[in-house]
């Protein structure tokens, strides 16, 4: 009879190739955060100020006032931002603010990668109303940062709404 014979990897050796992978992983999850969180700011950035240019068009569109909220119903540093056509709004209540019988919302904050604080909004009364005519917004900003202390701010002036770096220039956006 012919005997076989089994190729086969020893307790020690796999035990050693899982060490080194788990901590190959380790640092691997270190780099992708670095790439991910300043994407993250960059695309929440981007998302509010469109949801911001959304809420003037919509006032011009339905031809009268609409206010954009900002709530943190959830925790001090998560905050959201809420479209209506309703001049009261009860953050707690999800019917209260609504735009066309349904909610417009987007997240502004999560508290775990990106944070705002109650200070980074400028806003009069924590809202923005948008008339239907142009020229007639009221003025403030939104800062927004992420866990490395980078900060993105979006300004709404009578004129235009820009976004900019606070303290340098970052990435394409200006300092302010």
């Amino acid at each position: 009879m012919y005997k076989i014979k089994y190729k086969a990897f020893t307790l020690i050796e796999l035990l050693v190739a899982l060490s080194i992978l788990s901590l190959l992983l380790s640092l691997s999850i270190r780099g992708y955060d670095a790439l991910v969180t300043p994407q993250l700011l960059r695309a929440r950035v981007e998302h509010v100020y469109h949801f911001l240019r959304s809420a003037h068009a919509k006032a011009i569109t339905l031809d009268k006032k609409v206010y954009v909220y900002f709530c943190n119903p959830k925790s001090p540093r998560q905050w959201e931002m809420l479209m209506s056509t309703l001049s009261r709004c009860d953050c707690l209540s999800p019917s209260s603010c609504l735009l066309e019988g349904r909610k417009v919302s987007i997240e502004l904050s999560d508290a775990k990668s990106l944070f705002v604080e109650a200070h980074d909004i400028t806003f009069t009364g924590k809202r923005i109303s948008y008339m239907p005519m142009r020229f007639r917004i009221n003025a403030g900003s939104i800062t927004i940062s992420d866990k490395a202390g980078r900060r993105l701010k979006i300004i709404q002036s009578i004129q235009r709404l820009k976004v900019c770096a606070p303290h340098k220039t970052l990435w394409s956006y200006k300092k302010c």
